[in-house]
């Protein structure tokens, strides 16, 4: 799922960002900054794909991320912010238990540990020292693409360079996604990520669908706001 934003409003429709893309191609070189805080290579690996082809063709990209790439590619200026003890200690006792035991853990005991582990890392690559200097070095950026996960305060970093944005996210549908793009119709016509293999849904795939949303709005969401807002108000 990848959304464009323009600066101060999110835009309507997904195919705009296809649109972005044959810009990029023969316009002049454009200065890219890219920012994923997933603590999993898995969901940063994809945007790191697009980023090299990015790259090749010719434009400036700044990749921040946990996880830089093994080789040195030219226009390409990798930011690590490595993972913090106390984070990637946890995740890797939450990892174990889940893969010896997962009905040890209760449902709430699960989104509690996902969304620490998510906002967590999240806010430590923003308070980072290499971010900060970063944000304060006084170069400018043409368009900032955010890897999304439960992240959209990483929005403010296009706010910060008053550029337009992209939002990538490796997964599939979900409430807040339908939110940033305005999408009414999400429950009739885009299967929910957890109602997983589903593409053009039948009547039972449908019910299954918003009984998912409602879980989505009424649980999930909810729980991961009140993470959000202990960290960032």
């Amino acid at each position: 799922v990848l959304i464009f934003r323009s600066y101060n409003k999110v835009a309507m429709n997904l195919k705009l960002f296809f649109l972005l893309i044959p810009l990029l191609s023969i316009c002049e070189s454009s200065k890219i900054l890219i920012v994923h805080t997933s603590m999993s290579r898995s969901h940063v690996i994809p945007l790191q794909e697009f980023a090299k082809v990015l790259a090749k063709r010719g434009h400036d990209i700044t990749f921040v991320s946990s996880f830089p790439l093994e080789k040195t590619i030219n226009n390409y200026r990798d930011i690590e912010v490595k993972i913090s003890q106390n984070d990637l200690k946890f995740f890797d006792d939450f990892s174990k238990t889940m893969g010896q035991d997962p009905s040890s853990i209760s449902f709430l005991q699960l989104m509690s540990a996902i969304s620490k582990i998510l906002y967590g890392h999240g806010n430590f690559t923003l308070q980072s020292n290499e971010v900060n200097n970063l944000l304060n070095s006084g170069e400018q950026y043409d368009l900032v693409i955010t890897g999304y996960f439960m992240s959209e305060y990483l929005l403010g970093i296009a706010d910060h360079f008053k550029c337009p944005s992209i939002v990538f996210f490796s997964g599939g549908y979900l409430s807040s996604i339908h939110k940033m793009v305005g999408n009414p119709l999400s429950i009739s016509g885009a299967p929910h990520t957890l109602l997983s293999g589903a593409t053009e849904m039948n009547f039972i795939q449908r019910l299954k669908n918003f009984v998912i949303n409602g879980l989505d709005l009424l649980v999930f969401r909810p729980i991961f706001n009140y993470k959000g807002r202990q960290i960032y108000e």
